[in-house]
């Protein structure tokens, strides 16, 4: 029921539009054929660390959903391309938080480890950083907060914060992707990352416009590829542009 052939037939039959609604009855029949449940899923799993302790007893119905959403990446993109605003915002209230539970999900050895770490104290979840400096006295790393008090100390600290596809925190003067910004030749996307045309992935200047030979790639486009933080939709991006660059020289 959801496949790239079926949504590719929509967009040419009504002007590269689809409806989520149109989206959500395709993808619902698809869950329903390969068993699967979503409202149940979504009662049983969650997103941050309570995902990572419920998916540690994967059951086969969860596989499935797994298996499903990693292997609709391709019609998943092509639907995204074709939604209006309206229907981005309502895919993201039902869908989006599920992406990354079921679309790349953490490996179960991996959520192990985690947790039985965080069970034993050896690992802690801190939140409402303001700064983070290393101590030369201590040899540890200070956590600060706002109020620039020392809130935890450790001798390792790993940033799991996310990317910020805003691009708000981007340094304007210092780095490569701030300085182009700042200069217009990029422009953050609505829904995050870089402004790039979608089927030629070439990137969108406010002050230039499109920029032939100038592309995006990986979490940068992150707003308009919609899932591309998975391993095959960033090769088979990369071979698809590789290609269109070979054949224009």
């Amino acid at each position: 029921y959801f496949t790239y052939e079926v949504i590719e037939k929509i967009l040419e039959n009504n002007n590269g539009y689809i409806s989520f609604e149109e989206f959500d009855e395709l993808f619902n029949k698809e869950l329903e054929y390969q068993g699967v449940n979503f409202d149940e899923l979504m009662d049983k799993y969650d997103v941050g660390f309570r995902s990572l302790e419920k998916s540690i007893d994967v059951d086969e119905k969860l596989s499935i959903a797994q298996s499903l959403f990693s292997d609709t990446t391709n019609p998943l993109n092509l639907s995204w391309v074709g939604f209006t605003e309206l229907d981005k915002d309502k895919f993201k209230d039902k869908y989006k938080n599920y992406l990354q539970i079921f679309g790349g999900p953490t490996p179960k050895s991996t959520a192990k480890t985690i947790v039985d770490a965080k069970e034993s104290g050896r690992l802690n979840i801190l939140e409402n950083i303001k700064d983070i400096v290393f101590n030369k006295n201590t040899k540890e790393f200070d956590v600060i907060d706002k109020d620039k008090n020392v809130t935890f100390s450790a001798d390792y600290i790993c940033n799991a914060t996310g990317l910020d596809k805003s691009f708000k925190s981007v340094d304007k003067e210092n780095s490569f992707l701030g300085k182009i910004l700042n200069k217009r030749y990029i422009q953050v996307d609505e829904d995050g990352g870089i402004t790039v045309l979608p089927d030629k992935i070439t990137v969108i200047s406010p002050k230039f416009g499109e920029f032939e030979n100038l592309h995006g790639h990986g979490v940068l486009i992150s707003g308009v590829q919609l899932r591309n933080n998975s391993i095959p939709t960033i090769q088979e991006t990369a071979h698809k542009l590789i290609k269109r660059l070979y054949k224009k020289d």
